[in-house]
């Protein structure tokens, strides 16, 4: 036998040792795991652990096409009515690119309701896009400010300052004020396919408002000149999300929560509604961020970028991202 035959032998055998070795200890090996799991009572068949729904994955073996357009639809109701049933009509629209502010170019410049539901059309950039992350500016329609409009003893023509009290039930262009508080709807996770179901807007009426948002804040008058942020946290399904918490940069001056379709000042996270209001943001770009409860103290799942106008509602949801 050659040498290098001799070796090859020798290497074979010593192969077939290693292997021997390895079996006898992949027996011994399990078991001893065996051994443990009848201490530790482990099952016979264990099921994984769900992940964690805010731990979102990436399904890079089926992406799904996406198209080069994408058709919104938006149901805006009356916030206060119950389960926000009952629509807002009467109401005019922008589509606005993000950073175009506040909306000079916009892409759609007058868009109306039909019962309630504004439908329109959005570019999201095809196969090379991440869909469209802009905002609609909606305006609800202008009332005199008479005794009509008064709500829980307000004035209404408070909000009309240059009104004319001899002329307020007259129809005086001064006397106008909008019945809804205007609202900037931001499109987060950006548009990348048809809506379906709309996307629901809850307009906050502009007299019902004032005492509900300053119920929110602890009494507070609400400061005209600042703007306010309602957010909506969701899961990696879209699901509105119980125990999330937001903060904004810069902070805002009174974080709310939603609980049982209220306003609850005491409510220190959100239900399953997922709604929070963020109040007193200055105006122009604001972050937002939403966290969870984690075992090493609260972590943040999702953040977006905002516009803030003075007296106006902005409205985002935040979802986390895909890993």
């Amino acid at each position: 036998m050659t040498g290098r035959a001799a070796r090859a032998h020798r290497g074979g055998s010593d192969s077939v040792r290693l292997t021997t070795r390895l079996a006898s200890f992949s027996l011994a090996a399990l078991a001893s795991i065996s051994a443990c799991a009848d201490v530790l009572d482990i099952a016979e068949n264990p099921v994984l652990v769900p992940p964690d729904s805010f731990t979102c994955k990436d399904d890079a073996n089926s992406p799904s096409p996406m198209p080069d357009n994408a058709v919104v639809r938006v149901r805006a109701c009356d916030f206060i009515s119950s389960n926000c049933s009952t629509p807002a009509r009467g109401l005019t629209a922008k589509l606005c690119d993000k950073k175009d502010f506040p909306c000079e170019k916009p892409r759609i410049a007058e868009l109306k309701d039909v019962d309630g539901e504004l439908m329109f059309e959005v570019p999201t950039g095809g196969t090379l896009g991440s869909g469209f992350d802009g905002y609609l500016a909606v305006l609800g329609p202008l009332e005199q400010c008479g005794d009509k409009m008064n709500v829980a003893g307000l004035d209404a023509c408070q909000l009309a300052p240059k009104c004319d009290m001899a002329k307020r039930m007259a129809q005086d262009k001064d006397c106008l004020i909008p019945t809804y508080i205007p609202a900037l709807l931001f499109f987060n996770p950006p548009i990348t396919a048809d809506t379906s179901p709309p996307i629901v807007l809850p307009l906050i009426p502009s007299i019902a408002g004032q005492n509900l948002l300053a119920g929110a804040a602890g009494g507070a008058t609400v400061d005209p000149s600042q703007g306010i942020v309602f957010v909506t946290g969701l899961d990696c399904f879209g699901h509105p999300s119980a125990g999330m918490t937001f903060t904004s940069s810069p902070a805002a001056g009174r974080v709310i929560y939603i609980e049982s379709g209220l306003v609850n000042p005491t409510a220190v996270a959100t239900d399953r509604s997922g709604v929070a209001g963020l109040l007193g943001l200055p105006m122009g770009f604001a972050w937002v961020s939403a966290f969870t409860p984690g075992q090493m103290g609260a972590r943040e799942v999702a953040k977006t970028g905002i516009q803030i106008m003075p007296a106006t509602v902005s409205y985002v949801a935040l979802a986390p991202t895909a890993n």
